[in-house]
């Protein structure tokens, strides 16, 4: 039953990343990626398989011009990092080892005036040692929320060492949002997450930690 839903957002960046993209597979799929990430989910109901959805012809292209403009800004960034989609230097040492794999961290913020989603914010992710790196140069930290992305962001931090698998620890981190004219947030929150014998090289919205819809608001005594 549930295998005839699907994200419509995959069907259309996929799509769209054929037509514009020149490079190699995996660099198409990075950029997929890197795009579906700034999005938030849209689920149909397939039709035997074939996904369909309700939107008037002005509204989808529209929409696939939004889509569009986000692509490009994934390709000038997977550009930029050309082999971001490789792991870092030194990690195959460790990928035998027991590893904390970090789910992607992801959520939506607000402003809290009018309920509309941010734009030209700044998200940074931090621990106690500061900016928190990312597991490959195809996920920012610093995040820029960017227009028509609905405020979302997501975070896919490297993996830890560990002593052994099987072992829980709470990783703490912060979310600092920084927005014009709004007031300066900090989100504290912790992530569970369990030891594995080894670096999960992949990444997968069923290993994600998602949080709460956040809020900025002006700066005190302003309406």
């Amino acid at each position: 039953m549930f295998e005839e839903i699907h994200n419509i957002n995959e069907e259309i960046v996929f799509s769209l990343v054929k037509e514009i993209c020149k490079g190699n597979e995996q660099s198409m799929l990075d950029i997929a990626c890197w795009t579906l990430n700034q999005l938030s989910p849209r689920y149909m109901v397939s039709n035997r398989g074939v996904v369909r959805y309700n939107m008037d012809a002005q509204k989808k292209r529209q929409y696939e011009a939004d889509i569009t403009a986000i692509i490009h800004e994934g390709i000038k960034r997977i550009n930029g990092n050309p082999r971001g989609h490789e792991m870092k230097a030194g990690a195959q040492e460790t990928m035998e080892g027991a590893m904390f794999n970090i789910p992607i961290i992801s959520g939506r913020a607000f402003n809290g005036k009018n309920f509309e989603p941010l734009e030209d914010a700044t998200i940074t992710l931090l621990d106690e040692n500061g900016t928190v790196t990312m597991k490959t140069g195809n996920w920012q930290n610093p995040f820029k929320i960017v227009r028509h992305t609905a405020g979302a962001f997501s975070f896919l931090p490297e993996s830890a060492l560990a002593e052994k698998q099987g072992l829980h620890k709470n990783f703490l981190y912060s979310i600092k949002i920084e927005a014009e004219g709004l007031e300066t947030m900090m989100h504290h929150f912790e992530v569970p997450v369990q030891s594995e014998y080894a670096m999960d090289e992949s990444f997968s919205v069923q290993r994600s930690y998602t949080l709460n819809d956040l809020f900025l608001f002006p700066y005190e005594g302003e309406d």
